[in-house]
């Protein structure tokens, strides 16, 4: 029911903080080596991961976080 849904979206929520905390200085990272002229750094952090956020929300598994995360930074 209500309560179960609460519960995963918690989760889902969870774990994506712990993803961000884990990949968002890495993947800043990629994008300052690639793109040393770029100022704006932290939006395109931010659209990787609201990427990954829409992924995560449609409930489809993502095995490899990391390989996921770069790939979507290369696009």
């Amino acid at each position: 029911g209500t309560e179960e849904a609460v519960r995963i979206d918690w989760h889902m929520h969870q774990t994506y903080r712990e993803i961000w905390k884990e990949y968002n200085g890495d993947i800043a990272n990629f994008f300052r080596t690639r793109l040393p002229e770029y100022t704006d750094i932290e939006d395109l952090v931010q659209e990787v991961f609201l990427a990954l956020y829409m992924k995560m929300e449609t409930g489809e598994i993502i095995v490899n976080v990391r390989a996921w995360l770069y790939k979507t930074a290369r696009n």
